[in-house]
């Protein structure tokens, strides 16, 4: 997708970001299946893992369970990227290298707490839908406080966004 988004930059013609874009739409479908099993997965670790004590042999057999996703995950991928990256020139491959690897990389714990808690911004959302059509509007800093908890969560203070969250979904 960065290719894409992107192509000016790298030399990628409209017709070949048209390919690219192809290429996403077709397997992207199958890859969010499997972020999406991957991302129950990592909720599951991050609750055998929260548990005090640990159960070790529960722990060890939820990271096995996300690290065999995550490899059939990397390898779906894989495939895409060489398919793709096999249609550029040695030219666009290295403009593109370039800017991939400027990127951050992804942190898969705060991926995991992120979705851990998505059912809590949901059900905020969800909630503030519904009071505005009985009539009820939301707290005056409400999006500041999402805001606030989207920012905690970024910069990895997990237990902070949660307590935020939290505390809108008792005032809702």
């Amino acid at each position: 997708e960065i290719l894409v988004h992107r192509a000016k930059e790298i030399g990628i013609s409209t017709e070949k970001a048209t390919e690219i874009k192809t290429v996403i739409e077709t397997v992207g479908p199958e890859i969010q299946k499997e972020k999406n099993a991957l991302d129950k997965l990592y909720i599951e670790l991050d609750e055998v893992t929260s548990a005090h004590p640990i159960d070790g042999e529960a722990a060890s057999a939820a990271l096995a369970r996300v690290l065999e996703k995550e490899a059939e995950l990397k390898q779906r991928h894989f495939a895409a990227m060489i398919e793709v990256m096999n249609g550029l020139t040695a030219e666009q491959m290295t403009a593109a290298r370039k800017i991939l690897a400027n990127m951050p990389p992804p942190d898969p714990a705060l991926h995991a707490a992120m979705m851990r808690l998505k059912p809590k911004f949901e059900e905020i959302k969800e909630t503030v839908e519904s009071n505005a059509l009985a009539g009820t509007p939301p707290p005056e800093d409400i999006h500041e406080r999402m805001e606030k908890a989207h920012m905690l969560l970024k910069e990895g203070d997990v237990k902070g966004a949660e307590g935020i969250l939290d505390e809108l979904l008792n005032s809702l």
